[in-house]
């Protein structure tokens, strides 16, 4: 082996973050509800970027999961973050909408209220989406028409101010 091979070895046994992540990803490919899930998706976690900066994941629309190699997680958030990019696929969220963010953040919301329900990983963020969410077309109709929609954010997996899911291949998602 190669001395640059056997630094990167190296690196790779003391890298806290990759053992986390790995933990989570293993977590997630143990659970029966997400394995036919991970027929459509791949999953990468690589410093080749198109990876949300300040969140744990993307979701891209052909299935790709980029998750932020940089990002500190515990495993149980690691499992959730790429849990939620699979129900996005699962549930058939990337139909286009005339209010993309809108969409987005509903969908997040649903998503996460259904993981919650199963008390699925451990959530990344703080509280929990509001209740009464069960359909993503009528919250997304009512975040529509609603201005100040503070408390449907920060569901997502790509960080507060970024969408995650990502329509087109060659972006990376854009700013809330």
């Amino acid at each position: 082996m190669s001395n640059v091979k056997q630094k990167q070895a190296q690196k790779e046994q003391h890298d806290i973050a990759l053992e986390q992540f790995k933990m989570g990803y293993m977590m997630i490919r143990s659970e029966l509800m997400f394995i036919d899930l991970f027929s459509e998706a791949r999953v990468l976690r690589d410093i080749s970027g198109g990876y949300p900066k300040n969140g744990l994941a993307l979701v891209m629309k052909d299935g790709v999961i980029r998750c932020n190699p940089e990002a500190r997680a515990e495993p149980g958030e690691w499992a959730r973050a790429i849990g939620h990019c699979l129900l996005h696929l699962g549930m058939e969220h990337f139909t286009p909408h005339e209010s993309p963010i809108e969409w987005n953040i509903a969908c997040d919301c649903v998503v996460e209220k259904f993981l919650n329900d199963l008390k699925f990983g451990k959530p990344w963020y703080f509280g929990a989406p509001p209740s009464g969410i069960s359909d993503e077309e009528r919250l997304y109709n009512r975040l529509c028409e609603t201005v100040d929609k503070s408390e449907y954010l920060g569901f997502g997996t790509a960080g507060a101010d970024a969408p995650d899911m990502v329509f087109a291949e060659n972006q990376s998602g854009h700013t809330r």
